[in-house]
């Protein structure tokens, strides 16, 4: 991470910590010719002189904290589902990660998206409502609800889309 990023004062005093080294963090990244790209970010540790906290620079610019993917690999991958219409499998396979990780990634954003324009009900006349069972497993299924605008349906003006995916019945 560039030196300029870090914020060197602590959180809990405010007192000016010294840096204590550096940790690398590996994160998958947009492949490069279909091949999978892991990109390593050196990331820095700081300690409080005053009160002994320790922590680390700040890489939400790069990766959501804790995450296994850029931020902008996990675009390439929304959009590569949406819009490509590839699999989960064949995005986490060109990302070089699980499945899991990938579709929790894409999901999560999908939401984020979903959930940032207030307009998305604008217009809809027709709702569809639909249960689903998302995965059947020995300790039960899991179901999701789903709630379709079906309203250009009804006018034959395209195909109906998408409003929100619920957890449960």
């Amino acid at each position: 991470m560039p030196i300029g990023l870090e914020d060197p004062f602590c959180k809990a005093c405010g007192a000016q910590g010294q840096a204590r080294g550096t940790v690398s963090r590996r994160l998958a990244h947009l492949p490069v010719g279909w091949r999978p790209t892991q990109l390593v970010v050196r990331v820095r540790r700081f300690a409080c002189t005053h009160c002994r906290r320790v922590w680390r620079q700040d890489t939400s610019r790069v990766a959501q904290p804790r995450a296994r993917l850029t931020h902008a690999a996990v675009e390439w991958g929304l959009r590569a589902l949406g819009l490509e219409s590839m699999s989960v499998s064949r995005v986490a396979q060109a990302l070089g990660i699980s499945w899991h990780t990938a579709n929790s990634a894409i999901l999560t954003r999908a939401e984020q998206i979903l959930n940032e324009t207030p307009d998305r009900f604008k217009g809809v006349e027709v709702l569809g409502v639909d249960e689903h069972v998302w995965r059947h497993t020995r300790r039960g299924d899991k179901y999701v609800t789903v709630i379709i605008d079906l309203t250009p349906v009804r006018h034959e003006a395209g195909p109906a889309r998408l409003l929100d995916v619920i957890e449960g019945r």
